[in-house]
Formats: C-alpha cells, sequence, structure tokens
C-alpha cells in the first residue's frame, strides 16, 4: 500500500513538474512513479502512471511517440483481464488509456493504432 501512495505522491508531482522547464526532473519522477506503482501491484495505481508516462513521451515530440504507444498497448494488456472484477477507478483509467492509444498526432494520421 505505501508504494501505491507514493506513485500517487510521484503523479502529483508530475503534473506539476510537466509545465516546469526542467525536463530531466519530470523524466526522473515520471519514472520513479512508474516503479513505485508496478511495486504497489496496485492496478490503479499502474494504469495512472503509465498514462503519465505515456504523455510525457507524447509531449516528447515524434521521436517518443512509438514508446508512449507501446507503454499504453502494454498497460492496456495488462488491466484488460482485470477489468470485469475491476471499481470504477480502473475502469476510468483503461478508458483514459484507450483513448489515449487512439491518439494520433499530426504528421502520424495514416499510421496504424497500436494492437490492443
Amino acid at each position: 500500500m505505501a508504494q501505491g501512495v507514493l506513485a500517487e505522491v510521484y503523479c502529483l508531482a508530475q503534473f506539476f513538474l510537466a509545465y516546469q522547464p526542467d525536463s530531466a526532473m519530470l523524466w526522473r519522477v515520471a519514472e520513479r512513479g512508474m516503479v513505485a506503482a508496478q511495486e504497489s501491484e496496485d492496478p490503479h495505481a499502474i494504469a495512472v502512471s503509465a498514462w503519465l508516462l505515456a504523455e510525457a513521451h507524447r509531449d516528447s515530440g515524434q521521436h517518443h511517440l512509438d514508446a508512449a504507444d507501446h507503454l499504453t498497448t502494454e498497460t492496456l494488456r495488462y488491466l484488460d483481464p482485470l477489468l470485469p472484477d475491476a471499481g470504477d477507478d480502473v475502469l476510468a483509467m483503461s478508458g483514459a488509456l484507450r483513448a489515449a492509444a487512439g491518439y494520433r498526432p499530426p504528421g502520424r494520421c495514416g499510421t496504424r493504432a497500436p494492437d490492443r
């Protein structure tokens, strides 16, 4: 449970750091948040951390879009078998990740969406 709370704190910090000039700090927090979420084994914490890390990749430019797609797809694969018994928080994050998976920035509109 403590790792889940730590992951949430990292997520809150990431929301703030996304608008700061120090991108190295943002990446450090995003990666540590993902590690804490994975160690917590909490599907909601994992989904939120993955969504935020994928958004950080997308915001970093064209060369990070494949990493964002891969992270989103793998997180959805992890969540899918859990969804029948999941609470609203996990279902909501699954929806957010599905929306993120469908996002195609200009210049990538002709590419195929990641398989789920």
